[in-house]
């Protein structure tokens, strides 16, 4: 699966086993819904942006620029055919060698090419069905894709911790509204996005005086929802790194309790060898760690669950 920077955020309604399809792909191989491209991309991803495009929009067209796999891997073996049927005449073996080596490797790229068409088809269908129910951080000016990246980045970052995974945060209700609460954050980032894009083109053919006026008041808007839907990016930041605060605590705590298991072997080493009374007390110290690291693991439990309610939709959780 891609990077963030380089995943789509899909609509959650949408099953699940097209959603696999839509997020194995890197986002700009992906057709925006209206056709529009990022203002500003780099010079790859606008070749790559218009090969996707072409093969979503123009699929016959494409398929004209080639003779296609079954096409080639025939073109192929006559190739290799032809240079073995000229060759066994004059007793050349190296050359009816030589047309079964091609014909051979014209085989196996012809199932290879035919095998990647059936996939960008399965990607080209799934995109045009699904086609304004997920938002490519590539198509988004720099702001509202570095917001998209960020959240997208917070959500991954919840739902792989060992906190989730082994519950000690309510796992149910990430996974339940995670997805949705990402999935409303890319609709508002894409709605801000076009209404930005728009305004810019209105103050460049701006007329002046009221014009001008009432711009400032619809770039105002612009502005306060920018910095709504960036708070709230924030507080999922600040719940994964609770989260992830969470986690390094349980690891601590699993390392000491197996400390812990071990320190009657040590003691009885010092005692028996040494006598040392400083070093048996140093070592009967030590099994208390994994006691007193009890009670911050539970401050970064009850840490995390709050944060949790401050970054998901109000809700019932799990206690």
């Amino acid at each position: 699966m891609p990077k963030p920077e380089n995943r789509a955020v899909v609509d959650p309604e949408i099953p699940e086993k097209d959603q696999k399809v839509l997020l194995k792909v890197d986002d700009a191989l992906l057709p925006s819904a209206d056709g529009r491209r990022a203002p500003s991309p780099t010079a790859e991803e606008v070749r790559r942006r218009r090969r996707a495009a072409e093969r979503v929009h123009n699929p016959k067209k494409q398929q004209n620029l080639s003779l296609g796999p079954v096409g080639s891997g025939c073109f192929a073996i006559f190739c290799g055919a032809f240079a073995i049927q000229s060759a066994a005449p004059y007793g050349s073996w190296w050359g009816v060698a030589l047309g079964g080596i091609v014909s051979a490797v014209a085989l196996l790229a012809c199932i290879g090419q035919i095998m990647l068409r059936r996939d960008d088809t399965q990607h080209r269908r799934t995109a045009i069905h699904y086609l304004n129910r997920y938002v490519c951080p590539c198509d988004l000016e720099q702001r509202q894709r570095s917001l998209l990246v960020r959240a997208s980045t917070a959500v991954d970052t919840i739902l792989t911790s060992q906190a989730h995974k082994r519950q000690l945060i309510d796992d149910t209700r990430n996974q339940v509204e995670l997805p949705p609460t990402l999935w409303k954050i890319a609709q508002d980032l894409a709605a801000i996005d076009r209404l930005a894009i728009k305004h810019r083109a209105n103050k460049a053919s701006s007329a002046g005086g009221d014009v001008d006026a009432a711009l400032a008041t619809r770039e105002a808007a612009i502005k306060a929802s920018g910095d709504a839907v960036e708070t709230r990016v924030k507080a999922l930041e600040q719940y994964a790194a609770k989260v992830l605060r969470l986690d390094a605590l349980w690891a601590q705590q699993r390392q000491l309790e197996a400390l812990d298991a071990d320190s009657d072997e040590y003691l009885e080493l010092v005692a028996q060898t040494t006598g040392d009374n400083l070093t048996v007390d140093r070592l009967r110290a030590s099994e208390d760690e994994a006691t007193e690291m009890a009670g911050p693991l539970r401050e970064a439990v009850r840490g995390a669950r709050e944060a949790a309610e401050l970054a998901l939709p109000k809700g019932n959780s799990r206690a």
